[in-house]
């Protein structure tokens, strides 16, 4: 086993999860741990209580508050609106208004309410969606530990220092991140349709070859589907994702601490050198005829993929969600986290069960846990009412009447509740505020897949959350070769990582000589010496 500890440098921040994934929060729940949900209930009813006599609503002079949040507003949206604001009204004597940023084109929108000058109170923030950056250049009003204290405390209880420390930038705190339990950052699960495999006679997917075997009977029986819904949300990222899925990738080697030995899995690079990282005391990038030899071999996978009618020729201009085809039957297959995939498994089950969902996932590799700073919520710099905007992340986050209401809807029109406090939906109820708010409050859902409660508990075994993700790159010192890198990336990598380039090592080598033209040079020796000295420091 390889004891090279890499990683790729990721200029700008893309996608983690995603959330990001795709930016969707997972939601489905596992039926581990049921009796703790009695426990995180009882303790969230007794902090809930010291917090209303601490700032009892009669005491607060109503205010209105505005968040800004990442994704689309849903058929939910205006209700889930109007009951949280009922809460709120009670609770805390404030409302909310919601504006969303679509995921189609989020990358150019969200900078955009920071430059703006638009004054708002809260809003959506990430290491994916340049949390370091933001908060460098101003754009998040500090969080000391005094506010923290008074203003969030079940939120302090859940983080405690080590929470808080993820978060920290030059000593102090501008967000607050997120305690998820059982979720994953790699993109190496697949959600497939269970009657298809049946009517094509495969009784599992357990490697590579059966899942493109699955795909070529898709081709050959199912003219009307495509294989797999490929798009260009997040750049076209997830294409390299998937092919990474294919090759004989050595990088994701762990040592024997279960350390991964490389985050590029998740992380779409748009600088395309590796970063040794095996000796701390002497950080190094690797050999870059090496590097190259790996970026090509993802990328005419991909290509090869694509040539074989996999997913569609015009996936460039493609820009809503992966899962959306899956999720209406167009397309036999989707690539995301684990906990997507039963999110939109839950969907099919209600709508269509006779498609039988399931979820595989064929590498060998360990999991990548979703560190808290994956996704999380902060002040924003202009807000009038900050001590009230605290409060109101202290409530979503570890008030479990909030938690649920974002998280699973309305009591008894969206969701019931059995005598253990497990969840059964009702309805598909959805709203994109939720990813901010993802903490240990989170429910059962009785619903939950038999390969999806394998999948979570295999991971929760076998996971490891790389040291790297605390590490953030300042990029004022070099911010306009870092804005001129990512033009040429935005030009170039869609194009690689979809598969669409006929010539591969051609496009490839142009995208780097214009990124040597941009001053990735630069950048690189600024980047080297800031994780040296994060290393250093450790």
């Amino acid at each position: 086993m390889k004891r090279v500890f890499c990683m790729l440098l990721t200029m700008v921040f893309l996608f983690s999860a995603v959330g990001c994934g795709s930016g969707q929060s997972d939601t489905a729940k596992t039926p581990a741990a049921v009796e703790e949900t009695g426990a995180q209930e009882a303790a969230s009813d007794a902090d809930s209580g010291e917090s209303q006599e601490a700032a009892g609503a009669q005491e607060l002079e109503f205010v209105q508050l505005k968040m800004i949040a990442l994704g689309d507003s849903t058929a939910d949206s205006e209700r889930f609106l109007r009951l949280l604001n009922e809460k709120l009204k009670a609770d805390l004597n404030c409302e909310m208004e919601i504006e969303y940023i679509s995921w189609s084109d989020w990358t150019t929108k969200y900078p955009l309410v920071f430059a703006s000058g638009e004054e708002f109170d809260l809003v959506y923030t990430s290491n994916w969606a340049d949390y370091a950056d933001q908060a460098r250049k101003g754009a998040f009003y500090e969080l000391t530990e005094s506010d923290r204290e008074t203003y969030m405390p079940m939120t302090c209880e859940a983080l405690g220092d080590t929470g808080w420390d993820q978060a920290k930038l030059d000593g102090k705190v501008y967000m607050v991140p997120s305690t998820p339990q059982g979720y994953f950052d790699d993109c190496t699960c697949f959600g497939v349709r269970g009657d298809l495999m049946k009517e094509f006679g495969m009784d599992s997917i357990t490697t590579a070859e059966d899942m493109l075997a699955y795909w070529d009977n898709v081709l050959d029986k199912h003219p009307e589907m495509v294989p797999i819904n490929m798009t260009n949300t997040s750049s076209g990222h997830f294409g390299a994702f998937l092919a990474k899925n294919f090759i004989d990738d050595p990088y994701h080697d762990t040592n024997e601490e279960g350390i991964p030995l490389m985050t590029g899995h998740q992380e779409g690079s748009l600088m395309p050198v590796i970063v040794d990282i095996s000796d701390r005391a002497n950080i190094r990038y690797l050999d870059q005829e090496e590097a190259d030899q790996y970026f090509l071999r993802v990328f005419e996978k991909a290509q090869e993929l694509r040539k074989k009618g996999y997913w569609t020729a015009d996936a460039l201009t493609i820009t809503e969600e992966m899962d959306v085809a899956y999720r209406n039957g167009k397309s036999a297959s989707t690539v995301r986290q684990l906990g997507n995939i039963e999110t939109a498994n839950q969907e099919i089950l209600q709508n269509h069960p006779e498609w039988e969902p399931t979820i595989v996932r064929f590498v060998d590799t360990p999991y990548y846990s979703i560190p808290g700073m994956n996704n999380g919520m902060a002040v924003h710099a202009t807000s009038g009412n900050p001590e009230r905007a605290m409060m109101v992340l202290d409530r979503m986050g570890y008030d479990q009447s909030y938690y649920d209401l974002m998280h699973y809807g309305e009591e008894g029109v969206d969701y019931t509740l059995d005598g253990d406090g497990a969840v059964t939906r009702i309805t598909n109820f959805a709203d994109a505020s939720n990813m901010g708010f993802l903490s240990p409050r989170e429910r059962v859902e009785v619903s939950s897949t038999d390969a999806y409660v394998a999948l979570r508990e295999e991971g929760i075994s076998n996971c490891a959350i790389p040291s790297y993700k605390a590490f953030a790159f300042d990029k004022s010192p070099c911010e306009t070769e870092c804005a001129a890198m990512s033009q040429v990336s935005s030009k170039y990598y869609p194009i690689l990582s979809l598969g669409m380039s006929d010539d591969v090592a051609g496009t490839y080598q142009e995208m780097v000589e214009e990124l040597k033209a941009a001053g990735m040079d630069v950048v690189m020796e600024e980047y080297l010496k800031q994780i040296q000295a994060f290393y250093n420091a450790l």
